[in-house]
């Protein structure tokens, strides 16, 4: 550091210390010393300028120098004013034309990225019209690349496997693009104070591969920029662009929700290979969480850009046109919520007229199940806090009053559709919020009974989405929002007993009508979503929900609960409520599967399991023994269950939640692999042959987590039928699992641990060719089996394992595909085995020149 500072500092002085400052540079890039070359290089990057001759020298040594000098190098780059921009440009240039693997391309757009965004205003200094030509100068073609014009074609780029960085960008995967920050919108925003009208082409080439790519997280990564940047030239007409593209791409049904409370999307299922591969461990669920964060702000954004364009007319005026006869929005959903929505903020500061407009929206509405929508659009922004604004009071006395007239209506009549109106507009907003406003709608508990309480609460068209908020402030337990829960439950826990005597009848309750169909799986289905919704805030209505233990009212909507939470536990604070309560949960469930008075409801029990199995996920009750395991699947579940008694499985003994089997293996496999096999061999013609593939790919991951290879006999039967599974596999799917088993088997007969590594890789270089993407996934979860490889294995195994996985790498390249597995001999390693004593090792250092790491192009491993 001393050094470096030293040349700085001589290469900076006008006098005479600068010929000789800018000769030792030189001096030392020539030196075989590569931490000389290092402070060379070091002491380069942190110079704003530098002699001409310098400059050639390290670029022409920039060819040889090893990557982390040159990673250093750009990391230092842009930390300075440079006197000319363009002196970092070419440096970069230098660089990408001499080094194209991805993980410089990327080092580099972090550069270019910060450096063009150093502009002062209006300074005049050109950075980023230095990066502007640095990217036109690395292209072959510019007018179909970097220069291409808007609205003239698809675009594609010049030359991607050549040194065009533009091309490189537009053409990567939309996954890698948009997972790690896209480098393509970060260097068009960084460019766009300086370079307006070029960085807006860029955007409007970018909104086209969103289209293209059918992406709407690149579209959301685009849009804060085109908001921020709308009043430079060419930007203004990109928001509207981009707001047509939301409505293709986006959700309308995520939209919808978005205001809900615990506002939660659930993502897609995944399948079983990904499920046996263990929970995620992304560091606080980053990539999620940044991608939640990424469309938040996007809608905000489009929902400001909506709302300005608003008609500036009489609200029922403006009402009618957005929303058309029996509710329907008048236009692509997302837009026309929006304007709803600010239509309700408009509202807040109308002195008079509010409750009349509020009956014209619920007559507009008719007796459509649109009513509910219209309302979660219109009424939050009007409702919420602070409630001190003449329209916003008005409009709280209106849905208090709403609520009073339904709850005193008379026995026999339907509830007015205001008051369902009401009830879906206030659901969104805090549990306090709403208690406040419908303080005077409603006395206390006292005098309420049960047929009253069905009326106000258990009936459609009622106040049923504001049970459970209005039930997790009740305090006292002794509200009328608690009698009516508790009311639920029992209705529930009669239809229970109902289906334990096989009876079909139904409860009675309300006005002499039954608890059946249609009313009830209307009434259940809201209020499951708003226990789920508001558990997370409220965390006693899941101990309300243990107290009274009606599985059939509450194991729905905490499965869902659980899901959700097991799945994303950075997003909610159900995860640590879950993990509080997590054992009796469980406990709960495994009695419903195997107690003396099993619930009879099927799918209830199917929602049990779901909520077994993701307690046991993401460590919140203990996973059940594989004895266990195999009692569940052979004694309680039939057939139409396998699919759910298989997800279940997967969960429980993923890695990350089972534990790697030592040699002696772990007690009870035997009887899970017996129960597992009959289904893993069904017949084609069986009606549950779809559950096969799923088994068998369980049966074998447990082989090879759990099986004993402790004695010989064991052991030998062990690696026979996993030999069997790879040989036979016709996926890498099916045996992606092997590692867990060489990682066992380096611990008591290491060679085999190298016979079986070598089988997988020449099994996985003969299926790459079709299944690129899921070899480059298994690159993931081998490293650690073949550390314990290099570590366990003497001087003749580890030849033997170079190279067999050179032989595979040799059938890999004639496929045509890539080659996936890292080369063991290159793993640190501290000693090898030598009849049984530690010696120094002399496997060489270097990797030999008949294996090349295939890290050297996609990244560390």
């Amino acid at each position: 550091m001393i050094a470096e500072q030293a040349i700085v500092q001589g290469v900076r002085d006008e006098r005479a210390a600068r010929p000789a400052a800018a000769d030792l540079i030189k001096q030392l890039l020539t030196s075989d010393n590569h931490y000389l070359r290092y402070t060379a290089l070091r002491a380069y990057a942190l110079l704003s300028s530098v002699p001409h001759a310098v400059k050639g020298m390290v670029h022409r040594s920039l060819s040889e120098a090893p990557l982390a000098l040159v990673t250093t190098m750009m990391e230092l780059l842009p930390t300075r004013h440079h006197t000319d921009p363009r002196r970092v440009t070419e440096d970069i240039f230098v660089i990408l034309q001499q080094h194209r693997l991805p993980k410089v391309r990327r080092k580099a757009l972090d550069l270019l990225c910060r450096f063009a965004g150093m502009d002062g205003k209006d300074d005049g200094r050109g950075a980023a019209t230095a990066v502007r030509d640095l990217l036109r100068d690395l292209c072959t073609r510019p007018q179909v690349c970097a220069d291409h014009a808007p609205g003239s074609g698809m675009p594609r780029g010049c030359c991607y496997e050549q040194t065009c960085l533009w091309s490189w960008l537009v053409g990567l995967p939309v996954q890698e693009a948009t997972s790690h920050g896209n480098h393509a919108v970060r260097l068009v925003t960084a460019m766009a104070s300086a370079e307006p009208d070029w960085a807006a082409a860029r955007m409007a080439e970018l909104l086209d591969l969103a289209e293209h790519h059918r992406s709407a997280r690149w579209l959301w990564q685009c849009i804060p920029p085109i908001s921020a940047h709308r009043h430079l030239s060419g930007w203004d007409a990109l928001i509207e662009r981009a707001a047509v593209l939301a409505e293709k791409l986006g959700n309308p049904d995520r939209i919808r929700r978005q205001n809900r409370p615990a506002a939660f999307v659930r993502k897609a299922g995944t399948a079983v290979g990904t499920v046996l591969a263990g929970p995620s461990r992304e560091a606080n669920g980053e990539s999620y969480e940044s991608e939640e964060r990424e469309r938040q702000e996007a809608h905000v954004l489009l929902a400001a850009h909506w709302a300005e364009t608003l008609a500036d007319e009489p609200p029922g005026t403006v009402f009618d046109q957005l929303v058309g006869a029996g509710g329907v929005f008048s236009g692509p959903q997302m837009r026309i919520r929006a304007r709803v929505a600010a239509l309700g903020a408009r509202l807040r500061t109308v002195e008079s007229g509010v409750p009349e407009f509020l009956d014209h929206a619920v007559a507009r509405c008719g007796v459509s199940d649109q009513i509910d929508d219209v309302a979660e659009a219109l009424l939050p922004e009007l409702l919420r806090s602070p409630g001190d604004e003449p329209g916003t009071r008005s409009a709280r006395h209106w849905c208090a009053r709403q609520l009073k007239e339904m709850g005193e209506r008379a026995p026999g009549t339907r509830p007015h559709r205001a008051a369902r109106f009401a009830a879906s507009g206030l659901h969104p907003l805090p549990a306090a919020e709403i208690r406040e406003v419908v303080k005077d709608a409603w006395d206390g508990g006292r005098g309420w009974q049960p047929d009253r309480l069905d009326r106000a609460f258990l009936v459609r068209d009622s106040a049923t989405r504001l049970l459970a908020p209005m039930a997790a402030t009740d305090t006292t337990g002794r509200g009328r929002e608690s009698k009516a829960l508790r009311r639920w439950r029992a209705l529930e826990q009669e239809r229970t007993r109902q289906l334990s005597r096989g009876a079909n009848d139904w409860p009675s309750y309300g006005d002499g009508g039954t608890w059946g169909k249609p009313e009830r799986n209307a009434v259940n289905s809201i209020l499951h979503a708003s226990l789920r919704d508001h558990a997370s805030a409220h965390p006693d209505l899941v101990a309300h929900a243990l107290d009274e233990k009606v599985a059939l009212a509450d194991i729905p909507w905490l499965a869902k609960l659980v899901s959700q939470a097991a799945d994303h536990p950075h997003v909610d604070i159900a995860h640590t409520l879950l993990m509080r309560h997590g054992p009796e949960l469980a406990d709960w469930c495994e009695r419903l599967w195997t107690g003396q008075q099993a619930l009879p409801d099927d799918e209830t029990k199917k929602a049990a399991l779901r909520l077994w199995s993701g307690l046991v996920w993401m460590r919140a009750a203990e996973r059940p023994s594989l004895t266990a395991q195999a009692d569940l699947l052979t004694e309680y579940l039939n057939p139409t269950q396998w699919r759910s008694g298989l997800e279940a499985l997967a969960r429980w003994n993923a890695h990350g939640v089972s534990e790697l089997a030592g040699p002696e293996g772990e007690d009870g496999w035997e009887r899970l692999d017996a129960a597992l096999a009959p289904i893993a061999e069904l017949p084609a013609g069986h009606s549950q042959a779809g559950r096969v593939p799923v088994a068998a790919a369980l049966r074998f991951h447990c082989l090879c987590r759990f099986a004993p290879i402790g004695e010989t006999v064991e052991r030998a039967h062990t690696i026979e039928r996993a030999t069997e599974a790879v040989r036979a596999a016709d996926t890498t799917t099916a045996i992606s699992t092997t590692g867990y088993l060489v990682e066992r088997l380096c611990l008591v007969e290491p060679s085999a641990a190298v016979a079986l590594t070598t089988l997988v890789a020449a099994r996985t270089a003969q299926q790459g060719k079709h299944e690129g993407h899921h070899v480059k996934s298994m690159v993931h979860r081998w490293p650690h089996p073949l550390r314990h490889l290099v570590r366990a294995t003497d001087y003749a195994d580890l030849e033997r394992l170079v190279r067999g996985l050179s032989g595979a790498r040799s059938a890999c390249s004639s496929t045509s595909s890539t080659w996936p597995w890292p080369c063991a001999a290159t793993t640190p390693y501290a000693t090898t085995r030598s009849g049984g004593s530690r010696t120094a090792p002399t496997w060489p250092r270097r990797p030999c020149s008949s294996v090349t790491r295939p890290y050297d192009t996609a990244g560390p491993h």
